[in-house]
Formats: structure tokens, C-alpha cells, sequence
């Protein structure tokens, strides 16, 4: 009897050490991914100073961001209270572990976004629009504008805008709309007026690195590539070393970086679509063309890295359309079809820019050359959208040197921050 009771106190005392070592092993994971949680909850926050440091309406990574074993996500709020600043941090699948960072933030009085982009169009030459043309924001240019035929100039949804600005001068012919000011060199007197910089850059420079590339190609007797049925690729870094025609839907999902070391075409009804990554990256080191009815589309792309490089020429045809948050750089022209529609971008070309009747453009465009706006055209400038966009290429943003007017919006880039409290969850 003495032996059963013993050997029934052994067995509790020997489960309560199995229990007691399990729950230190729980213990000691959690309080391992808790504290892996709070560094990328801190990370976040840290992230979020340096955006907002770089552009005060930037609004957070809109969804997780991945980060070693775990992700983080970042969210900004202005209220009553000024703006709050919180950065979530989560390690694990299945049984997650997560903390939060909530950062009181005092904003200063930064400098507004400079130069040519306060506009909603900007040109290096002459600057042409006519023929029931309408822009939402403001429009400028170093040398002479031309507004005719019921070219319309107007403020933006929020009031701001509807001015227009010339280095030269601005000619204004028949019923003629500004609802803002019209500065040029015989009505500002100021002597210190200069034509404003226009963003330059090397395209060549945006060449992603092709080392460890997937070589994507027809056959290995043709480096040319042929879409012509439905296909999903995932992430990764390809080179298309020919020309790449698209005559069907292709997916792509995840990060990717693209290489076509020729001409890109994606023809008549056609798509491409680009999902779920945070970065995508197109290089094309031809023509881009978008064949009549044909799309190229960034889903859930707000705040994140999105480009097209285009080493010739940028040929968006008849109802074909290029959506979500994007920059765009082209080394040569544009050329925008009949009811095609660009939302939302920062285009910026070295050479000429032709809107052709009734296409939509939303964002802000710029270019070395010239502007012909024409038929119905309608161009509406986003300011939000252009400090998100700038804060992935600071490379392009240029001194605000000379020029006056065109205010068009209501963000502000690059100021002072000050952190008035740093609490944990």
C-alpha cells in the first residue's frame, strides 16, 4: 500500500515538473518572439520618421512588410490629437506574437514639394492646348504657352491650383478658362524669376542587375518572347533578351524585375497584371507600346515601388490604359491614344508629349520638350500621390529654382519632426 501511495505521489510530483517544463519552453518562446516583435514593431517606427522626414503625407506601407522572421505594418493618423504614428510588429503563422509602437509626433513646417512638381503639367518647351482640353491643377513651362479654343485651366477638387506659369510668355486665344493666375515675363516683376529645373536623369542607370536572372525566352534558338496564351509567372528577376509581345493575360505575381533588352508590345485586348508585390521594376530598352484596348495593371500598389523605364519611346494607344501608382521615366516621346487613360502616375519624358482626344491622365507629367494637349483631354494632378512617389526616387527631386504660382496641393516633403511620446502595446 506504502509503495502505491509512493508511487502516485512520484507520478504528480513528475507531471507537475513535465508541466512546469513545458510551460517555461512556451514562456521562453513567447518571450523570444515578443521581443523579436517589438524590434520589428520599432523598425516600422523608425521607418515611418524617415518617410515622413522625406514626404509629411506619407500614410504608411499599407499592408505588412516582411523583415526577417517576421513583418511589420505602419499606419500614420492625423486627428484632434495631431499625428499619431503606429507600427505593429508580428512574428509567427499560427500562434502569432505581436506589439505595438505608438509614436506622438509634432510636425514641423517643411518646405512644400518643389518647382515642376507644384504642376500638373510642365514643359521644357513650348506648351500647346486647345480644343475643350481640360486641366485640374496648375500648368507651366520655360518657354511660351498657347491656350486656345476652350482650353480650360482649373482649381483641383481641394480649391488649390488652376494657375498658370511661363518662364516666357502665355498666349490665350478663343473662351479661354484660368480660375487661377497667369504669370509670365510682362506680369511678374520679379528680377530674380529663373525657368525652373526640370528633372534629368541617366535611364541606363535603372538597368536592374541581371546577375543570377532567369532567362525567359521562346526557345534557346529564339531569344525573342511570345505570350499567346494565358500564363501566371511568379516573383523573381527575368531577361527577355529580344522583343517581348504580350497577346494574351499575363500574371505576375510577387516582386519582380523585368528585363526586355528590345521592344515591348502588349497587343489588342490584351493584359498584364502585377500582384502582390512591393516592388516591380520594367525596363525596356526599346519602345513600350499598348496596343488599342490593352492594359497594363499594378493591384494594391499605393505607397509602394512601382516603375517603367523606357530607353525610346512610351506609345499608350486607343483605349488603352495603364493603372495604379507608378513612375514612369521615358528617354525619348509619348504618345497617348484616343480615350486611353494613365491613373495614377509621375511621367516624366525628355521628349515631346501628345494627349490625343479624350484621354485621362491623373498624377503629374513633365518633360524636356514639348506639350501638344488637345480634344478633350483631361489631366487632373494628384499632390498626395506625387510625395509618395518621390519618396521612392529622391534622386529626381530638383531645387526650386525660380517660378512662382502653382501651388496645387496640400502635402508638404522634408521638414523637422518632433517625437513627444514613444509608448509600447
Amino acid at each position: 500500500m506504502l509503495a502505491i501511495v509512493a508511487m502516485a505521489v512520484l507520478g504528480i510530483i513528475g507531471g507537475a515538473f513535465v508541466f512546469l517544463s513545458s510551460s517555461e519552453a512556451v514562456m521562453a518562446a513567447n518571450f523570444r518572439d515578443g521581443t523579436a516583435a517589438q524590434y520589428l514593431a520599432e523598425a516600422g517606427a523608425r521607418r515611418g520618421i524617415v518617410e515622413l522626414a522625406k514626404y509629411t503625407g506619407w500614410s504608411g506601407t499599407h499592408g505588412n512588410v516582411l523583415l526577417g522572421s517576421g513583418e511589420y505594418s505602419v499606419e500614420v493618423v492625423t486627428d484632434s490629437n495631431g499625428t499619431r504614428l503606429e507600427s505593429t510588429g508580428t512574428v509567427g503563422t499560427v500562434n502569432k506574437v505581436t506589439r505595438k509602437v505608438v509614436l506622438r509626433l509634432q510636425m514641423g513646417t517643411p518646405a512644400s514639394i518643389n518647382g515642376v512638381y507644384n504642376y500638373a503639367i510642365f514643359s521644357g518647351g513650348n506648351f500647346n492646348m486647345g480644343n475643350n482640353a481640360v486641366v485640374y491643377g496648375s500648368i507651366g513651362s520655360n518657354s511660351i504657352i498657347n491656350l486656345n479654343n476652350n482650353a480650360k485651366i482649373r482649381k483641383t477638387s481641394t480649391g488649390k491650383g488652376g494657375d498658370v506659369w511661363s518662364y516666357d510668355k502665355v498666349n490665350t486665344g478663343n473662351n479661354v478658362t484660368v480660375e487661377g493666375a497667369i504669370i509670365d515675363k510682362n506680369s511678374d516683376t520679379d528680377p530674380n524669376r529663373k525657368p525652373l529645373v526640370i528633372p534629368n536623369f541617366n535611364i541606363d542607370s535603372y538597368k536592374p542587375n541581371l546577375s543570377g536572372a532567369t532567362l525567359w525566352r521562346n526557345s534557346q534558338n529564339d531569344n525573342n518572347l511570345d505570350i499567346n496564351s494565358n500564363f501566371t509567372r511568379g516573383a523573381g528577376t527575368y531577361n527577355v533578351n529580344g522583343d517581348m509581345k504580350v497577346n494574351a493575360t499575363l500574371t505576375c505575381t510577387g516582386d519582380i524585375n523585368l528585363y526586355v533588352n528590345s521592344n515591348m508590345s502588349i497587343g489588342n485586348n490584351s493584359v498584364v497584371n502585377f500582384t502582390g508585390g512591393s516592388t516591380v521594376n520594367i525596363f525596356v530598352n526599346g519602345d513600350l507600346t499598348l496596343n488599342n484596348n490593352s492594359s497594363i495593371n499594378f493591384a494594391n500598389s499605393t505607397g509602394k515601388n512601382v516603375n517603367i523605364y523606357v530607353k525610346n519611346n512610351l506609345n499608350v494607344n486607343n483605349n488603352a490604359a495603364i493603372s495604379g501608382e507608378v513612375t514612369i521615366l521615358v528617354n525619348g516621346g509619348v504618345n497617348i491614344g484616343n480615350n486611353a487613360e494613365i491613373n495614377k502616375a509621375l511621367l516624366i519624358a525628355k521628349q515631346n508629349i501628345s494627349l490625343s482626344q479624350n484621354m485621362l491622365f491623373t498624377g503629374c507629367m513633365i518633360t524636356q520638350g514639348v506639350i501638344n494637349d488637345s480634344n478633350n483631354a483631361k489631366v487632373t494632378y494628384d499632390y498626395d500621390f506625387i510625395g509618395r512617389a518621390l519618396s521612392n526616387h529622391p534622386e529626381l527631386v530638383v531645387s526650386n529654382s525660380g517660378g512662382s504660382g502653382g501651388s496645387s496641393g496640400s502635402g508638404s516633403s522634408a521638414g523637422s519632426i518632433k517625437i513627444t511620446s514613444w509608448s509600447y502595446y
